[in-house]
């Protein structure tokens, strides 16, 4: 035995000391499963090719070269590109750290503001529709960031509305703009130059930047895809704190699209309780019980999407919700008004509503 001046011996009996170490353990990774990035426009395509043939032509007459003839197969498009640009595994410490942040915000204990926690919910919905998907839940939009939101969309369509008018007639919105007024007044004053350009055009004016304007909240507040959205690496720093120390993931090169917290719209159910659209005038010709929305298609989507956020379950029935906005929204089959909004969310997450509950003459 060595003496305390003496230096340790090993088993062996030759002079070392023993040290130990701790080996860490691989870091757990998310594998994105093969055929997720397409299974979504797999689907779509098929609901699509499903239509009639006619349907199908008028569906995408009008639309931009280039693009899918739907809205829900563009954004399935555009979510294939994207996630087949990622790679096929992340650490999972990556989307964990979003989470957190997710979580921090909603507690206040790290408060973003708007533009930061609506950019950190798509980072966080796009990496787990790729790699961990299936149901989840999904806070909705909160007070903030629907004011955001209205507020870019009204600038968005009044930056049409300058277009549109041209340099003559869109000029003094452009000024009002550019002196600082707000979009409130900028969009006074676009009204007010689109009246002095006839009746005919005027009408023109109004249903386009009304359509520019409902499409735009569309692509913010439904389940459809930001197509200019970019999804940052985890690495990237919100609201002055790093969003994660993980290994970094490559980000599509031409921006991401990103999933919101409400499912997107089963457009072939949903015309079907829309005014004047091929479904629904089926549907009243066969004597179907059919209630039908006031307003055109891009009403029924709002209403129908505020519904499934702010809705209440029917007992007995977990997919279906009902809102009542105090006001007719619709009318039912008897041609009486109805105020409330049921919302069916089918076998692929997507929903249709339809005016509901009794019939007020």
């Amino acid at each position: 035995m060595a003496g305390p001046d003496e230096p340790p011996f090993n088993g062996n009996g030759t002079v070392g000391r023993l040290l130990t170490c701790e080996i860490p353990a691989p870091a757990e990774m998310l594998r994105r499963r093969p055929g997720i990035c397409s299974e979504r426009y797999e689907r779509e395509k098929a609901e699509f090719d499903n239509l009639p043939w006619y349907e199908r032509m008028l569906t995408g007459h009008g639309r931009a070269v280039g693009l899918e003839p739907t809205d829900a197969l563009q954004s399935a498009k555009t979510f294939q590109e994207a996630c087949e640009k990622m790679p096929d595994e992340i650490s999972k410490s990556a989307l964990d750290e979003k989470v957190q942040q997710l979580s921090d915000h909603a507690t206040g204990r790290n408060p973003l503001s708007p533009e930061q926690s609506l950019e950190l919910k798509r980072q966080v919905s796009f990496l787990q529709d790729v790699y961990t998907p299936g149901p989840r839940w999904e806070s909705g939009l909160s007070s903030g960031e629907s004011a955001w939101l209205s507020a870019q969309n009204q600038r968005w369509g009044n930056s049409m509305a300058i277009a549109f008018l041209g340099p003559v007639y869109g000029g003094p919105g452009a000024m009002t703009r550019l002196m600082g007024g707000s979009e409130n007044l900028v969009e006074a004053v676009n009204n007010q130059s689109a009246s002095l350009v006839g009746a005919g055009r005027t009408r023109v004016f109004a249903r386009d930047a009304a359509a520019l304007r409902e499409s735009n909240a569309r692509i913010f507040t439904s389940g459809e895809y930001n197509r200019g959205a970019r999804l940052e690496p985890p690495s990237r720093t919100v609201g002055g704190k790093p969003a994660g120390t993980a290994s970094p993931i490559s980000a599509p090169a031409s921006g991401t699209v990103v999933q919101q917290a409400v499912p997107s719209i089963s457009r072939q159910k949903q015309n079907g309780h829309v005014k004047g659209s091929p479904q629904n005038t089926n549907r009243i010709k066969q004597g179907k019980p059919t209630s039908t929305f006031n307003g055109p298609a891009a009403e029924a989507d709002r209403l129908t999407q505020e519904a499934w956020q702010k809705g209440t379950p029917v007992a007995g029935r977990p997919n279906v919700r009902d809102y009542d906005f105090g006001q007719s929204i619709g009318t039912g089959p008897n041609g009486g008004g109805q105020s409330i909004v049921r919302v069916h969310q089918d076998a692929s997450g997507n929903i249709h509503g339809h005016p509901a509950g009794p019939e007020i003459p």
